[in-house]
């Protein structure tokens, strides 16, 4: 799977919000805004000075100029963006002998185990 887009190292300032987050991109003082697209509460990745991965987005009519893709842990980057983990096993499970004669029918499935869902 390869990104595109343009990526900046930043670090975390503050996060108002679930979906928001001001940080400061590296090597300036220039503080801007930025989409969390894991609106998870995340506290024991984003707390003030964290290392952050952004992308530049090209979209001009959205509130947010960037996009917040990883932050580092310990000595590991964390993927943000749930959505790219999806996406990258549809591309990469054929690859694995195991899958090979399986094919992906529905993203996400809820399994009904113990609580059956209403109607």
């Amino acid at each position: 799977m390869r990104l595109s887009g343009e990526f900046f190292r930043a670090r975390l300032i503050k996060r108002p919000n679930r979906f928001l987050a001001y940080v400061q991109l590296e090597g300036t003082l220039k503080e801007v805004k930025a989409h969390v697209p894991d609106p998870g509460r995340l506290i024991e990745l984003f707390y003030p000075s964290a290392e952050l991965v952004v992308r530049k987005e090209k979209q001009l009519d959205r509130k947010t100029a960037y996009t917040i893709v990883g932050v580092k842990s310990g000595k590991i980057w964390v993927n943000i963006q749930s959505i790219l983990t999806n996406k990258l096993f549809e591309e990469e499970y054929k690859k694995i002998p195991f899958f090979k004669n399986y094919e992906i029918i529905r993203r996400e499935y809820t399994y009904e185990l113990f609580f059956p869902l209403p109607p």
